[in-house]
């Protein structure tokens, strides 16, 4: 069979620039492939998205691929979308309706379900035994819509306290320490009674009438308390002298009772803070527990310390010695120095609101930091708000 030759005068039709021969397989390929991806992007990714328009307040398009266009919730304001990790959606003012029944610092907070309760605290009078009560409200569908309802007496301590540190285990709070009406500090802790969701009532855990032993081995004020699933770890804090303590005391569960009873007080020995705190923010993320910033001994500090624990015992290392506590590096520690802040942990980020700078004056500041629950570092250095 012999080969046809193009008719006299004709020529070759070319493509792409004079790249391809339009009658060759390269140039069908393409083409083939062209028309793939604009039956799926028109018969599925289009649906898709209009879907999500539908029922999504955030929709992001072209994110199995490259983000080219995000429509986000007003309510994110200036922040990016979608928001990075432990990133905080801006402050709003609450109603004048919502305000405290009259200023009051050193309070400590506990929630139970939809309930929550102010606990203590300083007013123009000194130490009050006062807990304050109020309700997280919901919409008509059921769902809580962020607001409260009006303050209300709860109740009260069996005495005075403020600068307490309050820790919740299954569901009940206990108050440790803090200052009595003349400022002196204790070493009491009041165990609270809840019912049906509700805080009824407390009581002493000091052994009598059956109650828990608990007293806490020195009096304390401005300690900080970590709660873990085998109890708490008391952190710090103040001694009568006023001086901030290096200590680090633990009250673990009783493994032998199925009570959920804590044990006496017990130091976790040689392993004392590498430097007395006070008013500082503790947290426990895994097996970690970070103490960030406080007072020390020259005031005011950005110190991170951390300490990794192997269920109730200190983690060791390749020679079975303790590890000990990890002092975070300049980079790694807080921006500003904090003391007195408001801190928690939620959603594996470490927040610290607000407290006083290295000249004793109250900020308005907002740093997160998400540390790595495997290695307990913080790779990505402490952000603010």
């Amino acid at each position: 069979m012999t080969q046809q030759a193009l008719p006299r005068g004709a020529l070759r039709r070319r493509v792409a620039f004079g790249l391809l021969d339009a009658d060759g397989w390269t140039w069908a390929g393409l083409k083939a492939a062209f028309w793939f991806a604009f039956i799926v992007f028109m018969l599925g990714y289009i649906p898709n998205l209009a879907y999500y328009f539908t029922v999504s307040n955030t929709v992001q398009v072209g994110y199995n691929f490259a983000s080219i266009v995000n429509w986000c919730p007003a309510v994110n304001e200036d922040l990016p979308c979608p928001v990075p990790a432990g990133a905080m959606l801006p402050w709003q003012a609450s109603p004048p309706g919502l305000a405290l029944p009259e200023a009051r610092s050193g309070a400590s907070v506990f929630q139970s379900g939809s309930h929550l309760y102010v606990i203590g605290g300083t007013t123009a009078a000194g130490a009050t035994d006062e807990v304050l009560k109020t309700q997280a409200t919901s919409d008509q569908e059921g769902e809580l819509n962020g607001n409260l309802s009006g303050w209300t007496q709860g109740p009260a301590l069996p005495e005075p306290r403020s600068g307490a540190a309050v820790g919740v285990y299954l569901g009940v709070p206990y108050v440790m320490g803090g200052t009595d009406a003349s400022g002196a500090p204790t070493d009491s802790v009041f165990t609270g009674i809840v019912e049906d969701g509700q805080l009824v009532g407390w009581e002493r855990a000091d052994g009598s009438s059956g109650t828990e032993e608990l007293t806490l081995p020195q009096p304390l004020s401005g300690a900080a308390v970590v709660t873990g699933t085998s109890g708490f770890v008391v952190i710090g804090g103040r001694d009568v002298k006023g001086e901030p303590t290096d200590g680090v005391h633990v009250a673990w569960v009783d493994e032998v009772s199925s009570s959920g009873r804590l044990l006496g007080w017990q130091p976790l020995e040689g392993l004392a803070l590498p430097e007395a705190r006070a008013d500082s923010v503790a947290a426990g993320d895994g097996d970690f527990i970070y103490v960030v910033g406080g007072e020390g001994p020259e005031g005011a500090t950005d110190t991170v310390f951390r300490l990794e624990l192997d269920d109730r015992e200190p983690a060791t290392n390749e020679v079975g010695e303790p590890r000990g506590w990890a002092v975070a590096p300049a980079e790694l520690a807080l921006p500003e120095a904090r003391s007195d802040a408001v801190g928690f942990l939620a959603g594996g980020a470490i927040y610290v609101i607000g407290g006083l700078d290295a000249q004793g004056v109250p900020q308005q500041s907002v740093f997160w930091a998400v540390p790595d629950t495997t290695s307990g570092d913080i790779p990505a250095g402490w952000q603010r708000l």
